[in-house]
């Protein structure tokens, strides 16, 4: 699956016509800060669709930190996108896979590089997590955001770090679970109605002591509406928590 990644990457950088090797004639895409994506159906309109990004654009990919998930035929990965002024910033990308190639794409770039390392792992304290103790992990951090900060410590390990890909939301010294308790507060005050969820069910990756998911945040508006935007977290998970977290929010909702 690392092997898809870096092709994929290359589609984007290098050959439009990759995509008729790597995508289900059903394929879907949605791209978390447009709806250009939205229309686009299969490996003929996705060449197209990457073609002229590639003309308008010039952007280059790099994939970074791979969460590949045999069991369930998902993947996902962090990436940094190099601009031809030199700038780059860091995004997430998850997949679901049908006989090997892509059927379903979710894609979210961040306002700025990323801020911590591509790995954190070592060999000191517990075991490696199962992957029911990864699953337990991704669905405790939806209600920790909701709220239930009390928790965090059992989440996140004492040398937890973040990226969050929004400027306005970095939080790039935060480190352990009480600061990160302290963010959490901070992020919801004056929105004790703001409400995440998962979207899809976590990727999951035992080998590597990874995982990512997608997650929609719910706000009610004054007007009685509901502002819904979709996003997506990647996980290296070190003695059973939490350790690193890459995180990007859309802003729009998920249309599949």
């Amino acid at each position: 699956m690392h092997d898809l990644a870096q092709s994929w990457c290359q589609m984007w950088n290098d050959d439009a016509g990759l995509a008729h090797k790597l995508v289900s004639g059903d394929f879907r895409m949605w791209c978390g800060g447009t709806a250009n994506g939205d229309p686009v159906r299969g490996a003929g309109d996705l060449a197209q669709f990457v073609g002229r990004y590639q003309r308008e654009q010039g952007v280059r990919f790099t994939p970074r930190v791979v969460v590949a998930d045999g069991q369930a035929q998902r993947l996902a990965y962090t990436w940094d996108a190099a601009f031809p002024d030199g700038s780059v910033v860091g995004g997430i990308d998850v997949y679901t896979l049908r006989d090997g190639l892509i059927s379903e794409n979710w894609s979210l770039a961040g306002e700025r590089a990323a801020s911590i390392p591509d790995d954190h792992s070592h060999t000191d304290g517990p075991g490696p997590a199962s992957r029911a103790d990864i699953d337990e992990l991704c669905r405790a951090w939806s209600p920790m955001w909701n709220g239930g900060t009390a928790r965090t410590a059992d989440i996140v390990s004492d040398d937890f770090r973040a990226w969050f890909g929004a400027r306005r939301s970095a939080a790039d010294d935060l480190v352990g679970p009480a600061e990160l308790a302290a963010y959490v507060r901070r992020h919801r005050d004056g929105h004790d109605s703001l409400r995440f969820a998962k979207h899809r069910d976590p990727v999951i990756d035992v080998a590597r002591q990874r995982a990512a998911f997608t997650w929609t945040a719910t706000l009610p508006l004054a007007d009685g509406e509901h502002r819904t935007l979709g996003g997506i977290d990647l996980f290296q998970i070190t003695g059973r928590k939490l350790s690193r977290c890459w995180s990007v929010t859309g802003t729009r909702p998920f249309t599949f």
